[in-house]
């Protein structure tokens, strides 16, 4: 059984065990109403061991504390109401995301198609390059894995010609270097376009070689960060100092 709960107001997951989300503050009724009935309890355990005036005195926080209670479960209804009204509206504005990037794929995914067929992949590229800049979503692109790819083979010329052997963007050259080692895990790829992409990326394998005195246990533990979606730049620059090409 899952320990976590998702907030319904902003969506983000936390224990169970929390009596309100950490992140929004809205609260987790089950979880709040748990804590505040054990406070109850340790509060009557406690007045069996009093004197009838301290019982009375207790007595009267006691129902402080159940008044506070009664306030809480009001607030939490309202918490609620207000939760609802933003969801609906949250879940509008999605709605009305989706269809206007429906729209949009509907006139600009025929036009990168096109540019892809004759092999147009520099006019591909600003188009998609384009289009992330303005924030659409390019996932269901159907060559999405190939234009970026290509836009990793950019980023790796651009770090090359702007740093070259300035040790100040050696972590950045190493980053995009490794990043091309992505190629072996891109399963939607024709073969025509995986040879092609091998092709572009060959001279910066070369260079990352020639550059870079790595083993291949250490290469591999690179890789499976890959494989899992992201490359530590922080473990590029313990790797840098670790070997001595920077400070």
């Amino acid at each position: 059984m899952s320990k976590t709960v998702i907030c319904r107001s902003c969506g983000a997951e936390f224990s169970k065990n929390e009596p309100s989300c950490p992140y929004c503050g809205t609260m987790y009724l089950p979880a709040a109403e748990n804590a505040y009935m054990q406070k109850l309890e340790d509060v009557r355990g406690t007045l069996n061991g009093l004197n009838n005036k301290a019982y009375k005195e207790t007595k009267f926080q006691l129902k402080k504390a159940l008044k506070f209670l009664f306030i809480l479960l009001a607030v939490f209804g309202l918490t609620g109401t207000a939760g609802y009204i933003f969801s609906k509206k949250s879940d509008e504005a999605y709605e009305k995301k989706q269809q206007e990037e429906y729209l949009w794929r509907s006139a600009n995914f025929p036009v990168m198609e096109e540019l892809y067929e004759s092999g147009d992949y520099d006019g591909l590229y600003d188009y998609y390059t384009s289009a992330v800049t303005d924030g659409h979503n390019l996932y269901r692109f159907k060559h999405y894995q190939f234009i970026s790819y290509i836009e990793k083979l950019k980023t790796a010329g651009d770090f090359l010609e702007s740093f070259g052997d300035d040790s100040s963007g050696l972590d950045l050259i190493l980053h995009s270097e490794l990043e091309l080692f992505e190629l072996e895990y891109l399963n939607e790829l024709s073969d025509e376009d995986f040879e092609y992409l091998s092709k572009q990326r060959k001279p910066y394998l070369e260079d990352f070689y020639e550059r870079f005195d790595m083993s291949d246990d250490e290469l591999d533990t690179f890789k499976k960060q890959l494989k899992n979606g992201y490359i530590s730049y922080t473990q590029c620059d313990d790797y840098l100092k670790k070997h001595g090409y920077t400070d």
